[in-house]
């Protein structure tokens, strides 16, 4: 058990993201304090820490920081009903991520609600979670953030923004904890177009992990890349039928009868170098798998192929 306090919320937000090193295990998680009119919260982010691999007595666990935990943020509103961004639904907006090199930094990254639109913050300790710091914040509207930190200390993160009536999937590398940052759109298409047909749209969240100094990362967008109503602005490779040529007017997805296939949401897979540290730069991959059903579509976090 990592949540010790009943939530004056009626209860906490589903989403609960772990990061570790060696036996330090960080968990963090939403504590929701009220209920709004329309259905977002307000909300305490938590973070809990076990120091010795979860291996201690049933009363010990996680209470490294506390038996409640150290407040991350306070006070805030996160989206869970009222606020979107475009069609797609937002209330699993959470992620956290330790340094390899260094087990007391860590990055926690939030969901929440400004001015009645959506936007990220980042949070950093460098004390093992002790105490807080923001580093980074949007200033668009957004939400889906997944963070990870390389082996050289790069810290990335991918999430999606709603730009001039268009969602947008970005990824983020910065080496000085977001003093500065190098930030590429990888999809780009046009907000419910296709149309949505039930909740999530894109999925409740994206995914990002650091092998050594590589990122991985997938999330869902749009697979009509026909340039205008979907494009893919670093390239990408489908893992399905098409003719045409992706990113162009002629651009059309098939079937195994060469009939045209109409337009949907697909998970898409990249790849790419720690761009610090790292002499040459490996090129980003990205790939669409078609029917290759990803985490990206639900809540819980899981892996699933059809």
């Amino acid at each position: 058990m990592i949540e010790r306090v009943t939530p004056t919320g009626s209860q906490d937000a589903p989403a609960v993201r772990i990061a570790a090193v060696g036996d330090r295990i960080y968990a963090v998680f939403s504590r929701w304090t009220a209920t709004l009119p329309g259905g977002d919260r307000t909300a305490t982010i938590v973070v809990v820490r076990d120091d010795n691999g979860v291996t201690g007595g049933p009363g010990t666990r996680f209470q490294a920081l506390g038996a409640n935990g150290s407040a991350v943020v306070t006070g805030i509103t996160v989206p869970f009903g009222s606020t979107s961004l475009g069609v797609e639904r937002l209330g699993s907006g959470l992620s956290i991520a330790v340094d390899p090199n260094n087990p007391n930094k860590l990055f926690v990254a939030v969901e929440m609600v400004s001015a009645g639109s959506p936007r990220i913050i980042v949070m950093r300790s460098l004390n093992g979670g002790q105490s807080w710091t923001q580093v980074f914040a949007t200033t668009m509207a957004s939400g889906l953030p997944a963070l990870s930190v390389a082996a050289n200390g790069t810290v990335g993160l991918l999430y999606t923004t709603l730009e001039n009536g268009m969602l947008l999937t970005h990824f983020l590398q910065t080496s000085n904890d977001f003093a500065t940052s190098q930030d590429e759109v990888l999809s780009q298409f046009v907000n419910n177009n296709p149309a949505i047909a039930g909740n999530p749209y894109i999925g409740d969240y994206q995914d990002l992990e650091a092998i050594d100094n590589i990122f991985f990362g997938t999330f869902s967008a749009s697979n009509n890349a026909n340039g205008a109503l979907g494009f893919f602005p670093q390239g990408i490779t489908f893992l399905r039928n098409f003719t045409g040529t992706p990113n162009q007017p002629n651009f059309q997805l098939t079937n195994l009868a060469g009939g045209n296939v109409i337009a949907s949401i697909d998970p898409f897979f990249f790849s790419e170098a720690a761009i610090f540290g790292v002499p040459e730069p490996a090129a980003l991959i990205l790939l669409g798998f078609g029917l290759i059903a990803l985490a990206a579509v639900g809540r819980k976090k899981s892996l699933k192929r059809t």
